[in-house]
């Protein structure tokens, strides 16, 4: 892996893909055929939370998270964004 690669691994689907830095998660789910219900797609209905297991993607909001989901490592992928590294989400 380079330097300025990403990696999005979705545990539950045994999905990895390759992701564009910047890219949105839940768009990087579409793109490998993993099924992350979602609606609003901008932040605030958190249908499309997931747990992030490893790695720190750049999280643009959070506001529609309770404290509980927070800090249970969960993430909204339509308002996430890959890093360089890798990326795990129970997904």
């Amino acid at each position: 892996m380079t330097e300025e690669e990403c990696i999005v691994v979705f545990a539950t689907s045994g999905v990895e893909v390759r992701a564009r830095p910047g890219e949105i998660l839940l768009e990087v789910a579409e793109r490998a055929g993993v099924d992350i219900p979602s609606l609003c797609r901008g932040g605030t209905c958190a249908t499309c939370k997931a747990r992030l297991l490893e790695g720190t993607p750049q999280i643009d909001t959070l506001y529609a998270l309770t404290k509980r989901h927070r800090a249970q490592g969960f993430i909204l992928t339509c308002s996430a964004r890959a890093t360089p590294g890798r990326i795990v989400l129970e997904a």
